[in-house]
């Protein structure tokens, strides 16, 4: 519930309790919510009647959140103990890969091993999630803005992709260093995938529901990214995939995503006679296309 009343622009109070100035708002967003049989008809007349009498201050413990149905928390720590025990396993599995991917790397260009970038995970919390690096060093740091309604990702500017970039890139193995990432319990093998702070604040605003991508821990694959959301794309679409992903959340989900990205990977690699997939050609320069953010 809190983190619905975040998306209604409600700033929280101290002692439990949460404040609006926007009962109409409060209204429209509820409604969806008593549809979803998350909330029932009796609390969300509670809530409003409260708010009306109380001059809009909301007494918000006992109400459950919106996607608790699906997301359980009762189970999420089944969920992330599966996450440390694979990321581990893949790990040692990999790391002859993740060894020579390094020394390609670092032969490739000028620059360090690991790329950083801040992003926000569950609960808001901002972390530092890695990649292998697979562009140039920047001459100068150019402000990049996404087309409106599009996901940032993909090349973004000017395009600084080195050669080995483009093939690790295509392959999404780039991100396997984030394995790191769920190992220290910043992230997740499955979830929607973490943003950075400037587009959390602008979707934040721009987008009703927004917020409840960060029930979860953001994840190295999800459900929005087996659907074609890689890159930019369109950010209402990857929304309501990452909503829907933890709305009916489930540990044979998660396989189940596992598994489509492994084979989406392997399509790549080795593709079907006909298939129609436009792969790009290594080593030729082509126009900025998206990939998974």
């Amino acid at each position: 519930m809190g983190t619905t009343l975040a998306a209604l622009r409600a700033k929280r109070a101290p002692f439990g309790t949460w404040w609006t100035r926007d009962l109409g708002d409060l209204r429209d967003r509820m409604r969806p919510a008593r549809r979803m049989g998350s909330v029932d008809s009796e609390t969300v007349a509670g809530i409003l009647s409260d708010v009306e009498k109380r001059g809009g201050l909301i007494d918000a413990p006992a109400v459950p959140r919106p996607s608790e149905r699906g997301f359980a928390p009762r189970l999420l720590p089944l969920k992330y103990a599966f996450d440390r025990d694979l990321a581990a396993l893949m790990i040692v599995v990999l790391s002859p890969l993740l060894l020579l991917l390094a020394f390609i790397v670092t032969i490739s260009s000028p620059g360090p091993v690991l790329f950083r970038q801040q992003r926000i995970g569950q609960d808001g919390r901002g972390f530092v999630m890695f990649k292998f690096r697979s562009m140039k060093l920047p001459t100068a740091m150019v402000r990049f803005e996404p087309a409106p309604g599009l996901a940032p990702g993909g090349v973004e500017g000017v395009d600084r992709r080195t050669t080995v970039g483009r093939v690790i890139r295509l392959l999404s193995i780039d991100e396997l260093p984030q394995l790191v990432n769920v190992l220290r319990g910043e992230m997740s093998l499955v979830g929607p995938r973490p943003e950075r702070p400037q587009y959390v604040e602008r979707f934040t605003r721009d987008l009703p529901g927004y917020v409840d991508r960060h029930l979860a821990r953001p994840g190295i694959t999800g459900w929005a990214q087996v659907h074609g959301c890689r890159g930019a794309t369109s950010i209402r679409h990857r929304l309501e995939l990452d909503r829907e992903y933890i709305q009916f959340w489930s540990l044979w989900l998660d396989l189940k995503i596992l598994v489509r990205t492994c084979t989406m990977i392997v399509g790549i690699v080795i593709p079907r006679p006909g298939d129609q997939r436009e792969i790009e050609v290594i080593g030729r320069r082509q126009q900025p296309q998206g990939r998974a953010a």
